[in-house]
């Protein structure tokens, strides 16, 4: 009897510890920001807006008193990504999540990205360092908010935040154009990124692309943002009116008050971040070195040295002793190694300057009202009546059907491509493939029934196709097995055939590889093999996701993985990732437009997994997307006073 009341008694205290539980975290979700706070420095009071969608509004009568409302609204709806950023930014990743973020940290002291950050933040001027300040003193009123502490993120990883420094904003910024770089040449060692990429599940920086419109009837500009399969979002929608001035309305970078992309009156600008790493092999006794040493300090308290070498100008990083005493390193040359920052750019954008970037060099455009545009760091691929940027070479294919859908639409709107998977890609390629089968001597069903499949595709990369499940797995093996995608070979590297033309014999042998592997992957019966589940990907939650970051109290299905559905392809005006052999898979995206026609229009569309509704809950695959316009007001009010 006694073991009956007690086994009933645990089951029972169980079950209240579940819903107490439930109960805390429903309440830490709901609990909204604070209805009234007082930050330092304002000159006169803020009102900002939080809505449904995710996205935030600031009124203020200064820029500066802005500054300070953006940063209270980024801490108080993205407080763990700013959390995140900045431990990953200034080394301190390893005191926030352990031993996994060493390696981190490691590299980011190495770079210097914090050391070199608050350097920079003394080089700026007067005026962009008070707008810097003033962001910070935002986030600092937001730390203090009991609603903010209480975001889940923080409780399950039991982080107490310290302060927030203007240079932080910058260290991130540092970051994110490390991580937009490109390493030239590549050598054969891992890439030099890796260690932030992997952790922090953020890459394919190079799938981003931007098209512009220059036809009198309808002028705009759209961008796409591509950042990894990370589901923590770089981006924050937000709209900020100063005075009586049209709002600035797009999406700022989360933990700096740098907008992106963006309209602001008459004007609005999109830009992609680039640059290139140069490395090189050298023979370190051939060369004079200086080492120096930082410490970095791990979650435990414990210290580790990190060893810092330079030659000249170059960082040298992953040295390797090839014999008794020789030695040799990759030595790094990027512009980001000195105390240098974009944000008097970044802050020159909202006041109406075309920037002048040196941190980060890659391309981007300015268009107006009238119909005319400004482009720097180049100017992109022309279209009929526009133009558009982008470095992947599968957004050629894609600028050629969206050139097509403009000129046979009497409005630049780019909902209209979302839903056309049509790829000019395919359309050169398949037909090779399907002349080749004429030499094919097929003794093999599944192969037999996949020729019938890509004979009847229609060139689009629909969820619900067979065919571009096939055609893709063919372009994989291709892929494998010249070094390049079909077309896009690069005659230059080392990997690459030099002859982009396979003979028919050729594309059949790769047919049928690509078939086999199929079955082995999904099996004998082809209408499994739809695009939507081939294609399907994996977004992450860095830290929480992972099992060091989940305790036994953390909940493991709000932060685990989410799978996106394929539907489209990078060669398709509704953009979707494929596998490049050796690299990861991006699926996170942000896309945002506007009308120059229509007045102070922006949108967005974009793709993360929502934790706000409760244990357990994301949003289902199907649901993948939502468009937002940033014209609404936010059904939740912070007010923002200065201090008497």
């Amino acid at each position: 009897m006694n073991r009956v009341l007690t086994v009933i008694l645990i089951f029972f205290l169980g079950a209240v510890a579940a819903l107490l539980l439930l109960g805390y975290f429903a309440y830490v979700i709901t609990a909204g920001p604070p209805e009234e706070a007082r930050v330092a420095g304002l000159s006169q009071p803020v009102e900002i807006g939080f809505t449904a969608d995710g996205t935030v509004t600031v009124d203020a009568s200064s820029l500066q008193d802005a500054m300070a409302g953006l940063g209270f609204a980024q801490a108080a709806s993205h407080i763990w990504p700013l959390i995140v950023y900045r431990a990953s930014a200034t080394g301190q990743l390893a005191a926030l999540v352990g031993g996994s973020g060493g390696s981190v940290d490691e590299l980011t002291i190495q770079l210097g990205l914090a050391r070199s950050a608050e350097r920079a933040y003394l080089l700026l001027g007067e005026e962009d360092r008070k707008l810097l300040d003033s962001f910070a003193d935002g986030i600092n009123e937001a730390l203090e908010s009991r609603s903010v502490l209480r975001d889940p993120s923080l409780v399950l990883s039991g982080h107490n935040p310290a302060s927030w420094m203007p240079w932080h904003t910058i260290a991130i910024e540092r970051m994110f154009a490390w991580l937009a770089a490109s390493e030239r040449p590549q050598l054969s060692h891992e890439p030099l990124e890796r260690p932030i990429k992997d952790f922090l599940r953020l890459h394919g920086f190079e799938e981003s692309m931007i098209v512009t419109s220059e036809r009198p009837s309808e002028p705009g500009i759209f961008v796409r943002y591509v950042w990894g399969s990370s589901a923590l979002p770089v981006l924050l929608e937000a709209s900020i009116r100063v005075g009586n001035n049209r709002p600035l309305r797009g999406g700022c970078m989360v933990g700096t008050p740098f907008f992106a992309a963006a309209r602001s009156g008459d004007r609005a600008w999109a830009f992609l971040p680039h640059d290139d790493i140069e490395t090189e092999v050298l023979h370190l006794d051939s060369v004079s070195v200086e080492r120096r040493q930082e410490v970095l300090v791990g979650a435990d308290e414990s210290e580790l040295l990190v060893t810092i070498v330079t030659a000249g100008k170059a960082l040298i990083l992953k040295e390797v002793t090839d014999g008794p005493q020789a030695k040799t390193g990759v030595a790094v040359t990027w512009g980001g190694l000195g105390p240098v920052t974009d944000a008097s750019s970044w802050l020159g954008m909202i006041r109406g300057q075309v920037p002048e970037f040196r941190l980060t060099t890659g391309a981007g455009a300015i268009v107006y009202d009238e119909a005319r545009a400004e482009y720097f760091g180049g100017n992109g691929r022309p279209l009929t009546r526009g133009r558009v940027f982008g470095r992947s070479l599968f957004s050629e294919y894609a600028s050629v059907r969206i050139d097509s859908l403009m000129e046979s639409s009497t409005s630049f709107n780019p909902r209209l491509w979302f839903g056309d998977t049509y790829s000019p890609w395919a359309t050169i390629w398949s037909p090779r493939i399907v002349q080749s089968f004429a030499s094919l001597d097929v003794m093999d069903a599944p192969v037999d029934e996949a020729r019938s499949y890509l004979r009847n595709w229609d060139n689009e990369f629909d969820g619900a196709s067979i065919g571009a499940s096939i055609f893709a797995a063919w372009a994989e093996e291709y892929y494998i097995e010249y070094g390049g995608w079909p077309g896009m070979l690069d005659s230059g590297s080392e990997s690459a055939t030099l002859d982009p033309v396979a003979t028919p014999s050729d594309l059949n042998r790769l047919f049928e590889r690509a078939v086999h592997r199929l079955t082995e992957t999904y099996g004998y019966d082809l209408s499994v093999w739809r695009w939507e589940k081939v294609n399907a990907a994996k977004m992450y939650f860095p830290v929480l996701g992972t099992p060091e970051g989940s305790s036994e109290a953390a909940d493991r299905s709000r932060y685990a993985a989410r799978t996106v559905l394929g539907n489209g392809h990078p060669s398709t005006p509704n953009w979707d990732p494929v596998t490049e052999p050796g690299k990861f898979k991006p699926v996170s995206s942000w896309e945002g437009w506007t009308r120059m026609l229509v007045p102070d229009e922006w949108t967005v569309r974009r793709w993360l997994p929502d934790v706000s509704k409760g244990i357990g809950s994301g949003r289902a695959p199907d649901e993948s997307s939502i468009v937002v316009s940033l014209n609404a007001a936010g059904s939740r009010r912070t007010r923002l006073l200065p201090y008497d």
